[in-house]
Parts: structure tokens; sequence; C-alpha cells
């Protein structure tokens, strides 16, 4: 804890507290270095078709999106943390990803 009292922040400091996003922009982790602390706002309500588990790529075919299959049927009122994965999509995405920027520089 910072601020001299346990439990209790110091008044100056820089703090971030941002929902999560899958694949953060490009200022998230300038945000994050100007920071104190850090905190993840998960306890809100989930939002179907938000940032929260898809964003966009550019390829050479032009933009592909990328999303992380979620539960959401009879669960919309759902907090952030609360989502489940309802399949496998970590190795499509890695493959879209390395066809997408495997001939920028410094890829490898």
């Amino acid at each position: 804890m910072h601020g001299g009292r346990p439990g209790k922040l110091a008044r100056n400091m820089p703090i971030c507290i941002i929902q999560s996003c899958y694949i953060p922009w490009r200022g998230f982790f300038d945000l994050i270095g100007r920071c104190e602390e850090y905190v993840i706002y998960d306890s809100v309500q989930y939002s179907k078709g938000h940032w929260h588990n898809r964003n966009r790529i550019k390829t050479a075919n032009g933009v592909k999106w990328l999303t992380i299959p979620v539960e959401t049927a009879g669960r919309l009122n759902q907090s952030i943390s609360e989502v489940k994965v309802t399949k496998s999509w970590a190795d499509k995405h890695r493959h879209t990803l390395e066809l997408a920027c495997k001939n920028a520089p410094f890829f490898k």
C-alpha cells in the first residue's frame, strides 16, 4: 500500500482503472506506465459486441476480427469476471497473427 496508513492510497498517486479488453490499444501500455497502481475493473456488466473479447487486426486481405468465443446465452447480466470461454481459440488467433505479421520488421 502507499501513503502511510495501510489500506489507504496516497492522495496524489496516479491510478489507472480500466475494463479489460482483448489486444489492448496502442496507448494502453503508456497509460499503465504513467500510473502507480493499475486496476482491472471487471466487476461491471459484460457488454456483448464490445472489446472485452474481440478486436480487429490489419491483414494483407483487409481487416480481420479476432473473437474469443464466450457464453452469453441467458447470461447478458453477467459481470466481466464471470464470463466463460466456450471453446479453444488461442491457436487459431496465434496462427492468424503470425500470417498477418510475418513480414513485419522485427517479427522474429
